[in-house]
């Protein structure tokens, strides 16, 4: 009589739970994450435009060089690095935002849609949160097989 050999599949991939719980972290991660290299990218980019001279206070004055077009925004006061924020919108959806009100007005999307100050919408930035979400999900897929 021939043997029979039975086939066990255990691994999480084939349960639609896991999958979806390791989906869905691995969307939060890339949120986080992404979120970080937002500020991180214009922490490190080097503005080239006009040199400024800003008065704090009746003695005292300090310079700001600002970006030239297609550049990030030169850091000023530090408002917009902080603006940055990430939320989970739905299960497998997440959203990182740049929103830095002054005087009543969103200058964050000002200076990326009207002064051409990319924020975080440059081909090399989609790139990048592709690439992190990328790598999240194999590695939150990892974990279940």
């Amino acid at each position: 009589m021939p043997t029979q050999t039975l086939i066990k599949l255990n691994s999480g991939i084939f349960d639609k739970a896991k999958r979806n719980a390791a989906a869905s972290s691995a969307v939060n991660k890339a949120a986080v994450e992404y979120a970080r290299y937002v500020p991180e990218q214009q922490i490190e980019s080097k503005p080239t435009g006009k040199l400024y001279k800003r008065k704090r206070g009746a003695t005292f004055t300090r310079s700001h060089r600002a970006s030239a077009k297609g550049q990030r925004p030169a850091i000023d006061t530090g408002k917009l690095l902080r603006s940055t924020k990430h939320k989970k919108t739905g299960p497998l959806t997440a959203e990182v935002t740049t929103v830095a009100k002054d005087k009543g007005f969103d200058y964050a999307s000002r200076l990326e849609n009207k002064m051409n100050r990319p924020i975080q919408n440059a081909p090399k930035d989609i790139k990048a949160a592709q690439s992190i979400l990328n790598k999240n999900a194999d590695a939150e897929m990892t974990k279940i097989l």
